[in-house]
């Protein structure tokens, strides 16, 4: 047996024995049919954000595509409606989506996770190799990636945005290490790595990838601190070109997430004191002791080694010293915050440990390699591998004690029979929406059982979402938003939303709503949590259809669009307005309104030509409201062919109310008869369509900036491949 099959047979082995050991670790997680427990308030465990999130995603973003044929650009199941493609954790364009496909959703988002860990661990055996470590160091470092308190943890919490962009990243720092060593600037290792950084954006990570880009960068200040000015002027070509490619492959995606983020509650970025505000996601954040203590020996170690190793080493050996000092110094992850670039976005600062995850793994396999080499000259034979052996041992073993444990499990399908109240819901509400009397913010999301059984809601768990519509956790405590005022008005802003049903976990008394049915009691134990599955479950009386027309019209008009919410808000909230009989709109400054009762100015801007909003403009449009009252709402029946499409047919002519989002986010185009026709925002995030005749009318969703990333990509990668084309030859004739 020749000695390259030797070593490749015994670097499987141990690769093969490091995976084993880790899918030992996760196997209570793959449990078929079963996804995190919710949890809830009164039970003794934190919930996971894979069950109402991100596996949620998955189920819409993979039926859209192969049932609807379409991209989900458009979530038609929370927050009356909310864009899904532009969100960046979404991760639409992920494994887990085609894997969506010929599998469940539960366990597309299972395997694709299970199959990202397999990757990530090859990635860093593969690297260590490269560094010339030998397969048992390159094995132990699998080994410790695969137990990572990082990795394990978000694993438990369930950030699937988190999980795919660890598990590449070693890939993408072992491309980076090979195109440094290439004689060409446009490599086929540097394209590589900007495909893979594309890959880690469509699948929705955000902050890893920004963390990744400035791990990169670091590689030109560590070339010049090592005198090699050459190789920091290579890196910092390379970086340019792995930015390029990345953006390239990715701007279809990326140019509306950057319009989206503009809209939504972190649209600024956060406070410093917001960003550090104390939360722990890791139960242990660093590596032990022992593995830290290789990890130093590696990096020392390195100094005597060839070029290529001590320049990627120290490197690492960077990185890794600097993720720690982001993730538990206040003052260096405030310094960053004040000078770097996208800073100002990124909250809790443990995250940053992303970077450690992956290089401490290669820096202990680079270690133990040192430690290899220094005990081979003093004992041989069976007293070196014993004692190499324990360390392995040791190292593995302190990785398995301080490795997450993963979280409850629990059968969806089984909480679906058992929640008699959202069964009941989804029989009854005849495509109308829900929502749930408890949850007023973004947290507590009930999509885990509202997705599957296909009920739309109106809140959410949502990263972010619109400003006006929904408190952020990062948002202005003082702020009025609209969903919480609704809570002034319930039966008729929530009937202006299409909500049929009300779940309760207790007796209301609400005017407007009646006890439609008592569900039989679910466990939380069972249903999590508790407030998704009632049992007190209210009709809404004045609850609107889908689409409505009315002829009288309220306009506020000013060039700042915070000021026209506010005065649209005051009016929502009186008792004496009623979404029936009158449409509250608001504009730009320019905008032709012909069919308005009322027009108010909210700014300066347009003062002039209408009166200025103040409390007796107030009173106008309650005298406005007295003289319409008893005029019925005239419904449209409406269609949704696929989740980015309304289509309502026969509408009358007048103002016609969409209870969609389709005035709050751009995007959405109308068609009514063939033609073109402009959609205002309405009664605070909603949207409206003047009509003159009767009309067939077709909404359209697609996100702002789609086609435009679009084409940069067919034009960049004509680019990229014409120019890679070209050296190639020219390199070949040089030959």
């Amino acid at each position: 047996m020749t000695d390259r099959p030797h070593r490749l047979i015994w670097s499987t082995v141990f690769l093969v024995v490091a995976i084993a050991v880790v899918f030992v670790r996760v196997a209570p997680f793959l449990a078929p049919g079963t996804l995190p427990a919710r949890g809830d308030p009164s039970l003794p465990f934190p919930g996971s954000d894979l069950t109402p999130q991100f596996a949620p995603f998955t189920k819409i973003a993979s039926d859209v595509l192969f049932k609807q044929g379409k991209i989900a650009f458009w979530n038609p199941f929370v927050l009356c409606g909310a864009p899904l493609f532009e969100t960046p954790q979404a991760g639409v364009v992920s494994l887990a989506t085609l894997l969506g496909g010929p599998l469940d959703y539960i366990a597309a988002v299972k395997i694709s996770m299970v199959i990202h860990l397999v990757a990530g661990m090859i990635g860093v055996f593969i690297f260590g190799r490269r560094l010339g470590v030998r397969p048992l160091s390159a094995a132990t470092g699998s080994l410790m990636f695969g137990l990572g308190g990082f990795l394990l943890d978000h694993f438990r919490i369930g950030h699937l945005n988190l999980i795919y962009a660890t598990t590449i990243m070693p890939w993408v720092f072992l491309a980076f290490s090979q195109a440094q060593r290439s004689a060409r600037v446009l490599s086929s290792s540097a394209l590589v790595a900007g495909l893979l950084i594309a890959i880690q954006i469509l699948e929705g990570g955000d902050t890893a990838v920004f963390y990744e880009l400035f791990a990169l960068a670091l590689a030109i200040p560590v070339a010049l601190a090592l005198r090699e000015p050459g190789i920091a002027r290579r890196s910092l070509c390379i970086v340019a070109v792995i930015g390029a490619v990345a953006f390239v492959l990715s701007a279809f995606q990326l140019v509306p997430m950057a319009a989206y983020m503009r809209l939504t509650g972190r649209a600024g970025g956060i406070s410093l004191a917001q960003a550090l505000r104390p939360f722990h996601e890791s139960q242990h954040r660093l590596p032990g002791v022992l593995a830290l203590g290789l990890l130093g020996v590696g990096i020392a170690g390195s100094w005597h080694r060839a070029r290529f190793i001590r320049m990627n080493v120290i490197w690492l050996g960077a990185i890794a010293v600097g993720s720690i000092a982001v993730a538990v110094s206040p003052a260096v992850f405030s310094a960053l915050w004040h000078v770097v670039p996208g800073f100002s976005y990124q909250r809790v600062p443990e995250r940053a440990l992303v970077l450690m995850a992956v290089t401490g793994p290669v820096l202990v396999a680079r270690g133990l390699e040192t430690v290899s080499i220094f005990v081979g000259r003093v004992w041989k034979g069976f007293t070196l591998g014993s004692v190499i052996g324990v360390v392995v041992a040791g190292v593995g073993i302190e990785a398995w004690l301080r490795s997450a444990a993963m979280p409850p499990m629990a059968s969806v399908s089984r909480e679906l029979e058992a929640n008699d109240a959202m069964q009941w819901v989804a029989a009854h509400a005849n495509g109308a929406r829900m929502h749930v009397a408890e949850t007023s913010d973004r947290n507590w999301g009930t999509e885990h059982d509202t997705v599957p059984l296909g009920i739309e809601v109106i809140a959410g768990y949502t990263p972010s979402d619109h400003h006006d519509y929904l408190k952020g956790e990062l948002d202005s405590p003082v702020r009025r938003t609209f969903l919480q005022a609704t809570y002034q008005n319930p039966a008729v802003l929530w009937g202006m939303l299409d909500v049929r049903f009300l779940l309760s976990t207790i007796p209301r008394s609400l005017p407007g709503f009646r006890l439609a049915t008592v569900a039989k009691p679910c466990p939380v134990e069972i249903c999590q949590p508790r407030k998704s599955s009632g049992p007190y479950i209210y009709e809404n009386m004045r609850c609107l259809p889908r689409a409505w027309t009315v002829t009288h019209a309220v306009v506020f008009v000013g060039s700042e669009a915070e000021a026209n919410f506010q005065a649209a808000l005051d009016v929502l909230v009186q008792p004496w307005f009623d979404p029936a009989t009158l449409v509250v709109l608001q504009v730009q400054p320019g905008t032709p309104i012909s069919a308005a009762d009322l027009t108010f100015a909210t700014d300066s801007s347009s003062s002039s030509m209408v009166p200025m909003w103040d409390d007796g403009a107030l009173e106008k449009i309650r005298s406005l409201t007295t003289q319409i009252k008893g005029e019925v709402v005239t419904a449209n029946p409406v269609v949704r062919p696929n989740a980015n499409r309304i289509y309502i047919t026969d509408a009358k002519p007048g103002w016609l109310v969409v209870s969609e989002r389709i005035g709050l986010f751009p995007g959405w185009g109308a068609r009514a008869n063939g033609g073109e026709v402009t959609i205002e925002r309405a009664n605070g995030v909603l949207g409206a369509i003047h009509l003159r005749a009767r009309s067939d009318v077709d909404l359209r969703y697609r996100p702002r900036g789609f086609c435009a990333g679009l084409v940069v990509l067919g034009l960049g990668t004509l680019l990229f491949a014409g120019w890679k084309i070209a050296f190639s030859a020219i390199g070949n004739r040089k030959t």
